[in-house]
């Protein structure tokens, strides 16, 4: 395994694990991909900030379990986080990828389920394995 290249995925739910591993691990995780999930928490975000751990978080816009207020919430969080320390929008940019899927986007009529029109983009999947940590 290239310990450079530590990557987590999840979809709904399993957000608050991935919030949680990478406050309490930010040394393990290379970048991360939440589609429909729950928002990050303030001290998770100030934790995923000083790591600078690469994301990209994807939301359906009518999403009817969990609303698009969570990661607009999660949005906001990790990008007062970055400007705490200083970043500018140009340096926040690479590092917090974000993008809301309205109803078109989806095959079939589950709003909640982000992660099919995510995983169909191939660009952001390229851009998830991109992804790594730096030689030590």
């Amino acid at each position: 395994m290239d310990k450079r290249r530590v990557y987590a995925t999840t979809v709904s739910y399993g957000s608050r694990l991935l919030w949680n591993a990478f406050a309490k691990r930010p040394d393990l995780f290379a970048g991360g991909l939440v589609t429909g999930g729950f928002a990050v928490n303030a001290d998770q975000a100030t934790a995923i900030a000083a790591a600078e751990i690469p994301l990209w978080v994807t939301h359906g816009v009518h999403d009817h379990l969990l609303n698009i207020s969570l990661a607009r919430t999660t949005r906001t969080l990790l990008t007062n986080a970055y400007a705490a320390r200083a970043k500018t929008p140009e340096q926040i940019g690479p590092l917090l990828r974000y993008t809301e899927y309205e109803d078109a986007a989806f095959s079939l009529p589950d709003y909640h389920a982000a992660y099919g029109p995510t995983y169909e983009d191939g660009s952001i999947l390229r851009w998830l394995l991109s992804q790594h940590k730096p030689s030590i």
